[in-house]
């Protein structure tokens, strides 16, 4: 019996085949996860190393080669590619999809911080993920606003409560705060009392830079029962380890017998203002291995949650842009607790009082005629 005369002939049975045919085709299409730009690339992280005065083939043999000999250690890397040019090297690493890019990030960061004490003086690492779509990978654009509130202040708030509730959402890799102006640590130099110790900018600069050095592992101490891990912290944590930094130790000479050291605000980037007033912007990124879509629901069901959260009036932050699926409604309100200080109407921003929690980092200013401050001379974050 053939195909066609067994239709014919149960017209009921064929009917309800096709029925069903369509019916998983119908469900299939709507459990289908669509994505804005589809991912073609391996999730990557990216190590430049710098110093300065070495050539191509020192930059390989000293400061990549160790490198690469790190990094092959570490589990889940496809292709690692290098490349070595003066004063500088690349190092790209490659993962399998599905890697955990945020757990491999902080191994790798760890495996430079272990490194870095074999290196040379001064040998700057960073370590650092790329998206090549960064358009597929940025899933909205907020704006934080708060009526009559310094914008200073507003750009500090946001830092510290709110971009880290939105870093937390499931896919989300970064919430990277714009505008406003970021808190540094200021340093004012006195040129006649740097011309009567024989120092320039660079002295000061150079002696801060070998003072303030973040945590490196040391090695372990055994004692016969018992391995202890050894590091070191030399970062700065609040100002006067600033001001007693050692210029020339023969005198001794420290930087507040040259300088004043005080809080101050690295220049101003950008402006935004929505409805004529201020306000501090915030762009979510999602991971490489993420779906947009999905990401961007879950943004939205966060921002509805911080809404019900914080009903009281305060801080507002209002979606400008999305780049997934639907609109995020409503907005997220934010107010200080008993554990926050109020929003400051104008005036002197508050700063926080460790310089490892400035975002800004260090700048240093030349005393010009009548003026406090000139032009940024140097600038370190």
């Amino acid at each position: 019996m053939s195909l066609s005369a067994l239709s014919i002939r149960r017209p009921v049975t064929t009917a309800m085949f096709f029925s069903g045919v369509s019916l998983l085709g119908l469900i299939s299409l709507d459990r289908l996860q669509v994505e804005l730009m589809p991912e073609v690339i391996y999730p990557e992280i990216f190590v430049a190393v710098s110093q300065q005065g070495m050539a191509p083939e020192q930059i390989e043999r000293e400061l990549v080669m160790p490198i690469e000999e790190e990094i092959s250690q570490l589990v889940g890397v496809v292709e690692m590619t290098s490349t070595a040019s003066l004063n500088r090297g690349n190092v790209r690493i490659s993962y399998e999809p599905g890697t955990d890019m945020k757990f491999a990030l902080l191994q790798v960061q760890s495996r430079m911080d272990r490194l870095q004490p074999s290196f040379p003086a001064r040998t700057q690492i960073s370590v650092q993920r790329f998206d090549a779509n960064d358009l597929s990978a940025t899933v909205m654009e907020l704006q934080v606003l708060a009526a009559g509130a310094d914008l200073n202040w507003l750009r500090d708030y946001t830092e510290e409560h709110i971009a880290p509730e939105l870093a937390a959402v499931e896919g989300v890799v970064s919430a990277q705060v714009l505008g406003g102006q970021q808190s540094a640590v200021e340093i004012v130099a006195e040129p006649e009392r740097l011309q009567a110790y024989r120092l320039t900018m660079s002295n000061l600069r150079n002696a801060l830079a070998d003072a303030n050095q973040p945590r490196v592992y040391l090695g372990e101490v055994d004692d016969g029962n018992e391995v202890f891990p050894v590091s070191f912290q030399g970062q700065f944590r609040d100002l006067r380890q600033i001001d007693e930094t050692l210029i020339d130790a023969s005198i001794p000479l420290r930087l507040g017998d040259v300088a004043e050291v005080d809080y101050g605000l690295q220049q101003r980037t950008d402006l935004r203002r929505v409805n004529g007033q201020s306000a501090v912007g915030i762009l979510i990124q999602k991971e490489d291995e993420a779906n947009l879509i999905a990401v961007a629901d879950a943004a939205t069901a966060a921002i509805a949650q911080l809404n019900r959260d914080f009903a009281p009036e305060g801080v507002s932050l209002i979606v400008s842009g999305t780049f997934g699926h639907g609109e995020a409604h409503g907005a997220v309100r934010a107010v200080p607790q008993g554990q926050f200080a109020p929003p400051r109407r104008g005036g002197r921003r508050r700063v926080p009082s460790a310089v490892r929690n400035v975002g800004g980092g260090i700048l240093f200013y030349a005393a010009t005629g009548s003026h406090r401050r000139g032009n940024p001379v140097f600038g370190v974050c």
